[in-house]
């Protein structure tokens, strides 16, 4: 199931040194990924879906230091939209699953904001070791 995450698999082996961190752009691209869409000579815009990442992953780059950190260090503005959905509920035909939305000024700058948001989301649910956002994790029982 956490390998399951986009670009998890990739993370593990990165930090394990099993393979080397190959930053070109080209292997960000996965499923949680929308194309990037040029809306005009500078104004590039993507959307990322993190509906299926754990909460604390879900929260960490959603907060306000992070997605000020993020417009400083990459002129991207970072805006989340549509609605959590746990696992085994499926969106209606007018709903969507929680995702950001990601607008800069050229291609590179929104693939490196892009590249960042994946580590962070990795590393805090790396961090918090998969356990997803069921509040049955911060229970002292579970049932079997």
């Amino acid at each position: 199931e956490l390998l399951a995450l986009p670009g998890m698999k990739q993370a593990i082996l990165k930090k394990a040194g099993i393979i080397q961190d190959s930053s070109n752009g080209d292997s960000s691209l996965d499923s949680s990924l929308g194309k990037i869409v040029q809306l005009g000579n500078n104004h590039f815009l993507q959307e990322m879906e993190i509906n299926d990442y754990p909460r604390e992953a879900r929260w960490k780059v959603t907060q306000k230091d992070t997605t000020s950190k993020l417009q400083d260090e990459f002129q991207t503005a970072v805006t989340l939209k549509g609605s959590y959905f746990p696992p085994g509920r499926t969106p209606e035909k007018n709903e969507r699953r929680l995702y950001l939305h990601l607008e800069a000024t050229s291609e590179r700058i929104l693939k490196n904001c892009v590249l960042e948001i994946q580590r962070l989301l990795n590393e805090e649910t790396l961090r918090v070791g998969g356990r997803g956002s069921s509040s049955a994790s911060s229970h002292k029982y579970n049932v079997l």
